[in-house]
């Protein structure tokens, strides 16, 4: 997974010619890829309190998505227009 990391990064930041997205780079990156999740997942089993981890960790990304939203909708609604008045 470094490795195709080290192509990606010389192909977009260094500006070297390196195609990634076809041939053995392509299929480098996916098997990497699949790796790292088949691992994780077969990690996550070997803890404890599996269950409650996930459900914070649920909880947490929602409060991520959810209180920008939020507060977005809040400045756009009426009572905030009429709040400022």
């Amino acid at each position: 997974m470094a490795t195709f990391h080290m192509v990606f990064d010389l192909n977009e930041f260094v500006g070297i010619d390196i195609d990634y997205l076809t041939g053995f780079w392509y299929w480098e990156g996916k098997a990497s890829a699949l790796t790292f999740i088949f691992l994780a997942g077969v990690r996550s089993g070997f803890g404890k309190n599996t269950v409650k981890r996930g459900i914070k960790i649920l909880l947490y990304v929602a409060q991520l998505i959810l209180l920008p939203i939020s507060l977005i909708m809040y400045e756009g609604s009426e009572e905030c227009k009429l709040r400022r008045r």
